[in-house]
């Protein structure tokens, strides 16, 4: 199971406050200890938070949660909350914190990805984040991401100088019902795509008739009014069967292949439909990682035979 998955949105953090807060303490508690900062001197510290100053602060409109668990047990956490400056189109990346024991794992940057990807949803401009500007670790690694100093602040109240980071996002991405009048733009992205062979059934007038018959069964996504990402998905009425999932090379890992497959698997069973396959070519090594991380699971006990109907007397 790769880390993404295991990172869950969390729907009421009054439920998990204590959990979270516990995480919350211990996981900064190491960098208390590093830069001298005590409960007396910086009391707002997440490494002294409490439970009810964590439900109070998350618990607010247009706070968003994301917990990562393993074996049941809360190991890390995030959150996205609208930017204490107030700036409209800017979201704060706040208490992101993992388990000491659970660190260089990759699961601090699942949950970040995770609260990045809902500020790219939500249609943010920019994720911001406030560390403490000695902490050359830390800084290195949001850096690494993307992240870029802005400021350089120092407050009376706080032991220490504060960097403030932002990173800039691409424009709010949009989940749609393919339809034929996508046909240009799916097309092209098709055709930009290695992993994908075309054909005339993927003609306009093939195109328009597949989503008759299969209404609102495949997707596209879109970012600034353009298509960025489709699926085409159908069924035979006993099997769904996936074709030309493509994401446009600027916005891949990000989550788009893994929700447009999302989409169309809900579609599926919405149908009544149980099972799903596709079709890739064998030597597509990243997209049969890709399709092991959705769940999907290569078969070697069959093999496809195609016969070409048209010119048969």
């Amino acid at each position: 199971m790769d880390n993404k998955s295991l990172v869950e949105p969390i729907v009421d953090i009054n439920a998990v406050a204590d959990e979270a807060a516990e995480l919350i303490r211990r996981s900064n508690a190491t960098v208390a200890s590093e830069f001298a900062i005590t409960q007396e001197n910086c009391p707002s510290n997440p490494a002294f938070t409490t439970t009810a100053a964590l439900a109070g602060r998350l618990a607010k409109p247009g706070c968003h949660c994301f917990g990562l668990r393993l074996h049941g047990m809360l190991v890390g956490f995030s959150a996205l909350m609208p930017a204490g400056s107030g700036e409209d189109g800017a979201l704060e990346v706040t208490r992101l914190a993992v388990l000491p024991e659970h660190r260089h794992k990759g699961y601090g940057k699942a949950l970040l990805d995770a609260s990045v990807n809902k500020a790219i949803e939500l249609g943010a401009r920019k994720a911001t984040i406030g560390i403490i500007d000695a902490n050359a670790v830390l800084k290195k690694w949001y850096l690494s991401y993307g992240f870029v100093e802005t400021a350089i602040k120092r407050y009376p109240f706080l032991p220490f100088v504060v960097c403030e980071m932002e990173l800039s996002l691409p424009a709010g991405r949009s989940y749609h019902p393919m339809s034929i009048d996508d046909y240009d733009e799916v097309n092209a992205l098709w055709g930009n795509e290695p992993g994908i062979g075309l054909s005339d059934a993927d003609s306009r007038s093939s195109i328009e008739a597949y989503l008759a018959r299969n209404p609102g069964q495949s997707f596209v996504c879109k970012a600034q009014g353009r298509v960025i990402g489709t699926i085409l998905c159908g069924n035979d009425g006993r099997r769904a069967y996936i074709y030309h999932a493509a994401v446009a090379e600027a916005h891949r890992r990000n989550g788009v292949a893994a929700e447009l497959v999302r989409l169309a698997m809900a579609a599926q069973k919405g149908c009544g439909i149980n099972k799903g396959h596709l079709f890739i070519f064998c030597d597509n090594e990243a997209g049969k990682a890709f399709w092991r991380e959705v769940g999907f699971v290569e078969r070697h006990d069959v093999e496809i035979m195609s016969k070409s109907i048209v010119g048969d007397p």
